[in-house]
């Protein structure tokens, strides 16, 4: 899945995986960052939404479609701050979210909540040579930091976001209160994408070996190549990747 500007193409697009994984006999389905949608930064307030508004058409269209299909969702929006910060209303949140096979929202993520300050947004200046990209001009950073989602058809699951997989510590968090599978919905910059995103996998995966005897998943979509890693690591045991390349969209 490529998201594009179009809330409403990017939910047809998304409606149309649900129903081939059903069909599959998939139990869950990953979706990427900004699955709504990936728009110019002067567009991101108007086009972002509430979790729970009625007037989320992505969000409620997914939840209805999830129940109807009894299928696990795990997709991440632009939500709309809650907050009376002026200067935030010109942002969004980087939310993460697992939508149980019932259509009930279980869990909320806001990229990037750690208690560890040098956890940040993907704020990066490279310039003259490169380029300079600032997240925080978008996005507000969340507070509460993720907690294990227990009994999802993957196992207890951990809610990270893109650029968090940067950051061991929020990942050794996790695993230590319990997760079994962590999710990484990415929407990473293609260069950086090719060079870092499956080493940085390989890593979380391979720190993980010391820290459970069961399964561990690690799944993520890069929006510029349609694909999901799922890294499976056993204590004591040896690490594994499987990949399925889906193509650009």
């Amino acid at each position: 899945m490529t998201s594009t500007p179009s809330v409403a193409q990017n939910l047809k697009t998304a409606l149309g995986l649900m129903e081939r994984a059903s069909i599959a006999g998939a139990r869950m389905l990953f979706l990427p960052e900004a699955a709504d949608f990936i728009a110019p930064a002067a567009d991101v307030p108007k086009l972002s939404k509430p979790v729970h508004s009625e007037n989320n058409e992505f969000v409620q269209t997914l939840r209805e479609e999830a129940k109807k299909l009894g299928l696990w969702l795990n997709v991440c929006i632009h939500e709309t701050p809650d907050t009376s910060d002026k200067d935030a209303e010109k942002k969004c949140h980087n939310t993460n979210l697992v939508i149980s096979g019932g259509g009930d929202i279980l869990a909320t993520y806001r990229k990037t909540a750690h208690s560890n300050p040098e956890v940040h947004l993907f704020d990066v200046d490279l310039a003259p040579e490169g380029p300079t990209i600032k997240e925080s001009n978008t996005t507000v950073a969340g507070t509460a930091p993720a907690e294990p989602v227990p009994a999802t058809p993957v196992g207890t699951l951990g809610l990270q976001t893109c650029f968090d997989l940067r950051f061991s510590d929020a990942a050794h968090g996790l695993l230590s209160k319990g997760c079994t599978a962590l999710t990484y919905p990415s929407a990473f910059a293609p260069h950086t994408g090719a060079a870092h995103w499956e080493a940085l996998l390989r890593g979380r995966a391979i720190e993980g070996e010391s820290t459970t005897d069961l399964q561990l998943y690690f799944r993520s979509t890069i929006t510029f190549q349609a694909s999901v890693m799922c890294l499976r690591v056993r204590k004591r045991g040896s690490t594994t990747l499987d990949e399925s390349r889906m193509g650009t969209q």
